[in-house]
Parts: structure tokens; C-alpha cells; sequence
């Protein structure tokens, strides 16, 4: 009686149901057209989950302290670097801090010690230098926002830009209308 009381009503989005046949075909369609990774270009993440499947959602969770900003920064860094336009969402950290966090170690120095103001004038020059290097290989590829976002402009943001890859760093500081 359920069954029947089901197929006599209309569906109430008007959306039809996918067939096998459909998704078959669209799976035929991702065979073709090459991988369907986005690699983070650290090796034994790599080997161990084959890369990022594309338009996928993964959550990296842990408890705090972890690192877990650390490495979606580097993936980031990384998938900019094969090439790939990523725009990293930095809702907890701001811009300048997340930037310290590539820039002091490629110049040898330690944030805390650039916090402190303990530097040399040639540590100085070291991570000035340094910090204009990533800005040359990063350039427009690498868009970082530290503002607040709503979900509704982060939709837009990736629909302006295109990006290969977007992460967003803290997915609970996203404001969004609902819950």
C-alpha cells in the first residue's frame, strides 16, 4: 500500500531519478578523461589514499594542536606549486600569520622569534627575501582570504575563480544563515 500511495504522488522536487545506466555512463566518462586526483605532493599521503578525489568533500579533523592547519597549508602550497590554482579559505589564522608559516622557515628564522623581535638585520633580510620569492612562485594562483565568509560566498568565490583545489581553515568559523 506504501509502495503504491508512493508511485501515484509526484516527486517533489521534479528531479527523475538517476539509472545505472546514467551513472555507467558518467563513470565511462571519468575513465576517459584521465585522473581524477588532486595530489597533495606528499609522497605517503599520496601512496597511501591516491591523492584527493575531485569534487569530493575531506575533512581533515583532529584535536587542536595537531597540525591539522599546518598541513592543509601545505597541500595547498603544494597543489600551487604542480601548477594548480587553489584558494585557501583562512578563517581561523590571519593571511600574514598562515604567510609566516612558509616564509620564516624557508629563511631559517622561527616565528616566535619574529613575534619577539629578535631578529638580525640579516635574518630580517633573509625572510624579506624569502617572502618575496613565494609571492613571485605563488603569484595569482594562490588566492588567500582571511575575512569571514558565508557558505553562500564561498559558492561565489569558487564560481569567480575556478579553482583546482579550495580549503578552508576552520569549516566551523563558516557563518551561514541555517545551521
Amino acid at each position: 500500500l506504501l509502495i503504491a500511495e508512493m508511485n501515484s504522488s509526484a516527486p517533489v522536487n521534479g528531479n527523475a531519478l538517476t539509472t545505472a545506466e546514467d551513472i555507467g555512463e558518467r563513470f565511462e566518462a571519468l575513465v576517459t578523461t584521465g585522473t581524477r586526483s588532486v595530489y597533495t605532493f606528499i609522497p605517503n599521503l599520496d601512496n597511501a589514499i591516491g591523492g584527493m578525489e575531485k569534487q569530493t568533500l575531506i575533512i581533515l579533523a583532529a584535536r587542536p594542536g595537531m597540525g591539522k592547519t599546518a598541513l592543509g597549508w601545505q597541500i595547498a602550497r603544494n597543489v600551487r606549486e604542480s601548477g594548480a590554482k587553489v584558494i585557501f579559505f583562512s578563517l581561523e589564522m590571519s593571511g600574514p600569520s598562515l604567510w609566516a608559516r612558509a616564509a620564516c622557515p624557508a629563511a631559517g628564522v622561527t616565528w616566535r622569534d619574529f613575534l619577539a623581535n629578535l631578529l638580525s638585520e640579516a635574518q630580517i633580510e633573509r625572510l624579506l627575501e624569502e617572502s618575496r620569492s613565494l609571492r613571485a612562485r605563488y603569484g595569482d594562483r594562490l588566492i588567500i582570504t582571511d575575512t569571514m565568509h558565508t557558505t553562500e560566498s564561498v559558492w561565489r568565490a569558487v564560481a569567480s575563480h575556478q579553482p583546482d583545489l579550495i580549503v578552508i581553515d576552520h569549516i566551523r568559523f563558516l557563518k551561514d544563515k541555517g545551521e
